[in-house]
């Protein structure tokens, strides 16, 4: 018998614009709130989300989905998006502290179509 996975309320990641193409992220769900206030590239870290959530929306989208990005004074984090099950999703946000090192920060699972509904505008 297989272990029932709890589905979580669904959630929003936010962006807000910053001079020099950098931005500050939200994620939060429910209460729980995670902000990261200055990442580099952000019109390339919209891009490349928004193009994961439409292919998702069209389901041609893979299995996974990484993508690195920085934080100024050299912090490293990684945005993983994975399907469980059938529609079911995990999202993961993790801080890289080094050699062998992750730190998760935010947790979410829910329905692929709380994924579909993000957009991030920039």
């Amino acid at each position: 018998m297989s272990k029932k996975v709890r589905r979580e309320q669904p959630f929003n990641i936010s962006i807000y614009k910053k001079p020099d193409n950098k931005a500050s992220l939200v994620f939060r769900k429910k209460a729980m709130l995670f902000r990261i206030t200055t990442i580099e590239r952000a019109k390339e870290f919209a891009r490349h989300v928004n193009e994961y959530l439409d292919d998702l929306k069209k389901g041609c989208a893979d299995p996974y989905f990484i993508l690195q990005f920085q934080s100024p004074r050299n912090k490293s984090w990684v945005l993983e998006i994975g399907m469980k099950e059938d529609s079911l999703m995990e999202l993961n946000l993790w801080l890289d502290e080094g050699i062998k090192s992750m730190k998760r920060c935010f947790k979410w699972i829910g329905d692929v179509t709380d994924l579909t509904r993000l957009s991030l505008p920039f």
